[in-house]
């Protein structure tokens, strides 16, 4: 893959970075059977079992050392993480892979934008860990759909 002068151009104006992995979302079925699978299988801890209902979710957070493994098990069953299981075939599958990132999304949105990428949302919104949010558009992404968090958003 090449790329442009004006994308190597564009890249070098940044002043954002990717920190590393934050967490890895699995939509699932049955949140207490997946959460059991990797606390009773695994020895992983569960750090928190939350809804949303805006988001029409409930979520199961598993630690893992270096990442956390986002469980999501829709409660809405016309929201995006419901159509998306049906999509599936009804099988639990990986959502999203989410990055954390060293700036404000704010920024990282408008260097992104520079290059074609498209955010989902028009501003950052407050994940299910506290910190803000927001998702490259999969159409830009090949068709993978990545979050980037902002986790030291208090610093930053």
């Amino acid at each position: 893959m090449t790329e442009s002068n004006n994308e190597s151009k564009i890249r070098a104006n940044w002043k954002w970075k990717i920190k590393g992995m934050d967490h890895v979302g699995i939509a699932v079925n049955n949140l207490a059977e997946a959460t059991t699978t990797f606390v009773k299988n695994f020895n992983l801890p569960l750090r928190n079992v939350a809804e949303s209902k805006e988001q029409g979710l409930k979520f199961g957070l598993i630690e893992t050392g270096n990442c956390v493994v986002e469980l999501m098990e829709p409660t809405d069953q016309d929201g995006t993480v419901a159509r998306f299981l049906y999509r599936n075939g009804g099988r639990n599958s990986i959502h999203h892979l989410a990055f954390a990132v060293d700036s404000r999304l704010e920024q990282v949105a408008d260097d992104l934008k520079a290059l074609g990428v498209e955010m989902t949302y028009p501003k950052p919104r407050t994940g299910v860990m506290g910190h803000p949010i927001n998702f490259c558009h999969p159409k830009f992404t090949s068709n993978i759909l990545i979050e980037l968090c902002d986790v030291d958003y208090q610093q930053n």
